[in-house]
């Protein structure tokens, strides 16, 4: 690791510790931005660099979250989809054997996470959704380790299904502008809301 591109160490005073990247970063984000690199170059380490992980992170996480919490049976079996997922898992193993290229395999599971995203995860049968979610999860967490289970503790579930509460009845009384404080409110914690024909739903984000 280098920063600035000077490498880091105790006598330039320019090293981080992990457990202090941590307060802000969780660690797959920290994890995923390590291996976007190539364990045989130097990786500059900046918190702009970190920021852009998590953002690329999440889209991906959001991706497979969705497809994976959503309990929906649909009838379609589009087969740009079903290649798609043949295709990620070829050129995942493909570029896992190119000495260890996990920035390629990521951009793997990035390919296919784009062409589900063509695809509402309500639609899909629930077969192909299955093999869709089993790809995410065996190459990109079995193998890199990337999508931790939720681990929502008591409390905070607590404070976010009371928000959701708070939202519904200020919804229901048409006020909007306390429904969007509580809906920036949830964002701030990490939980996307979403208002559906079967009443509020939420996500981590």
């Amino acid at each position: 690791l280098t920063i600035d591109k000077e490498k880091m160490s105790k006598s330039l005073d320019n090293f981080f510790l992990v457990r202090d990247v941590m307060k802000e970063y969780s660690a797959p984000v920290l994890r995923f931005y390590l291996l976007n690199g190539n364990y045989r170059s130097p990786i500059d380490f900046s918190d702009s660099s970190l920021k852009e992980s998590m953002a690329a992170y999440k889209r991906l996480e959001g991706t497979y979250h969705r497809f994976r919490d959503e309990e929906t049976e649909g009838n379609e079996k589009p087969s740009e989809l079903e290649e798609g997922i043949e295709q990620c898992r070829k050129d995942f193993v493909s570029a896992m054997n190119d000495d260890f290229n996990t920035r390629e395999a990521i951009a793997t599971l990035f390919q296919l996470a784009r062409i589900a995203n063509n695809h509402s995860e309500s639609s899909l049968t629930s077969d192909l959704r299955s093999e869709l979610v089993k790809t995410f999860y065996y190459y990109g967490n079995q193998v890199l380790g990337l999508f931790l289970e939720d681990t929502t503790d008591d409390s905070l579930l607590a404070s976010i299904e009371a928000l959701i509460a708070q939202r519904d009845a200020a919804r229901l009384a048409k006020d909007w502008s306390q429904s969007d404080s509580i809906r920036g409110e949830l964002a701030d914690m990490g939980i996307e809301v979403q208002d559906t024909p079967e009443g509020t739903k939420w996500r981590r984000i």
